[in-house]
């Protein structure tokens, strides 16, 4: 990504609820797009989303308080309906994400 950023992809996401979106015959798909700010402001980056009129989703992964949570990121659409995530994880920060981000498979229960 040059001096702009980096990119990082992982295996699909098993916690997917809807995998059944990809096209037969097709092995992958992007399903959102993440920016990571630095330096965060988890109330200044709720509201300047919200001043632009979109929709906030708060995403801790845990779920819990965004304010005290380790991993902080929202999630909006843009306006063709695509899933974006403003995040603090940044290349600086991204050592956080095994410690935070542990997908498990659905319960075939």
């Amino acid at each position: 990504m040059g001096g702009a950023g980096d990119i990082i992809i992982r295996g699909g996401n098993p916690l997917d609820p809807d995998p059944s979106k990809n096209p037969v015959g097709i092995v992958g798909r992007v399903d959102h797009i993440s920016f990571g700010i630095a330096p965060w402001d988890t109330d200044a980056v709720r509201t300047e989303l919200e001043n632009r009129k979109l929709a906030v989703t708060v995403d801790t992964v845990g779920g819990g308080d965004i304010h005290v949570a380790p991993y902080k990121s929202y999630h909006t659409e843009t306006p063709n309906g695509y899933n974006l995530q403003i995040s603090r994880i940044t290349r600086s920060t991204r050592s956080l994400l095994p410690t935070v981000v542990k997908p498990q498979p659905p319960s075939t229960n």
